[in-house]
């Protein structure tokens, strides 16, 4: 079921389990520093630690390699960076098209371009 689009709710376990300094800097880590008496980790080895949270985390729904979890928060990041931009933009607000599809405000417009972008 690697192929399965992730749902809201495992999005939220990959941004949590992301929001963990240490866990974050396993996989996008900018320290080079090797320090005297630790593992160095490699940032493989932060994707693989979080696709087995996420296997975890989805009772085994999720099975997926390390470079396919790599991409898919790679994915994340690109709207979680376009809505970013959006809110920054001078022409950023709610059209017709968004109140037509119910979305009445900023909050629910960005979370429809990126899940948890409040995160």
């Amino acid at each position: 079921m690697s192929k399965a689009h992730f749902m809201k709710e495992y999005l939220l376990a990959l941004v949590l389990w992301l929001e963990h300094p240490p866990n974050f800097e396993k996989c996008f880590g900018m320290a080079k520093k090797t320090v005297v008496g630790q593992k160095q980790f490699s940032k493989s080895d932060g994707f693989r630690d979080l696709v087995a949270a996420l296997k975890k985390s989805s009772k085994g729904r999720f099975d997926l390699k390390p470079q396919q979890m790599k991409d898919r928060i790679q994915t994340y990041r690109a709207r979680y960076l376009k809505a970013k931009a959006y809110e920054a933009s001078t022409g950023a607000g709610i059209t017709a098209e968004d109140e037509a599809a119910g979305v009445n405000t900023m909050v629910q417009k960005l979370e429809n371009m990126c899940p948890w972008y409040a995160k």
